[in-house]
């Protein structure tokens, strides 16, 4: 029963979960974090921090439960955040991309009829809010450095912000990228597995 795929306890109904979770939460949680950290202190200032932090002995060094757990609960926090902020870019991309207007019923119906699919389906989409939560990250980042600039002496803030740039540019890229694959899947599973046919049914 559609019901029993969605709520399963065996392994299949949980992982996908997980590597959502991880891909689109965990990950760009983690590096927005450090990104943010390295515009505001500056790349100077943070090759700084983190020769000190390697030259210190090994106990001074917090426990590693703590710091994975603390890194786990910020990265994850500030994915969720984030992700909500992202929403404007998501509606746009969308847009942009030409996106069905029964996308989510397709995807819903692609997930119950195919589950393999429908996972495969998933992993696309915890890729594309990665992408999206990298390009509010970057450009967050980015104007956080440039407003920085002027107070800095050499060029490593110059240098960062080209960075910043080709990186939100990248993003962007692949955040196009996967939409156009995930709208396809979507599109040619549901048609594969009877999509038009169920919707005339009205079942």
């Amino acid at each position: 029963m559609p019901g029993q795929q969605e709520s399963g306890t065996g392994i299949g109904s949980w992982v996908p979960q997980l590597f959502y979770d991880i891909i689109a939460r965990l990950v760009p949680g983690t590096v927005i974090i450090g990104t943010l950290a390295v515009a505001i202190a500056g790349p100077g200032e943070s090759k700084r921090f983190f020769d000190v932090w390697m030259n210190k002995p090994a106990s001074s060094y917090p426990s590693l439960v703590i710091v994975v757990g603390a890194g786990f609960v910020l990265s994850y926090a500030l994915g969720i955040i984030f992700l909500g902020l992202s929403a404007p870019i998501e509606a746009l991309a969308y847009r942009l991309a030409k996106v069905k207007s029964d996308f989510v019923l397709r995807y819903d119906f692609v997930k119950q009829r195919d589950p393999p699919a429908g996972s495969r389906i998933t992993k696309l989409k915890a890729e594309m809010h990665m992408t999206e939560l990298l390009i509010l990250g970057f450009s967050i980042a980015l104007v956080i450095d440039l407003v920085k600039i002027r107070s800095s002496s050499g060029g490593s803030r110059g240098l960062l912000a080209l960075v910043l740039l080709i990186a939100i540019l990248g993003s962007i890229g692949a955040l196009r990228h996967f939409i156009v694959r995930q709208n396809r899947a979507v599109e040619n599973c549901s048609r594969l597995l009877g999509f038009e046919e169920w919707k005339k049914s009205g079942i």
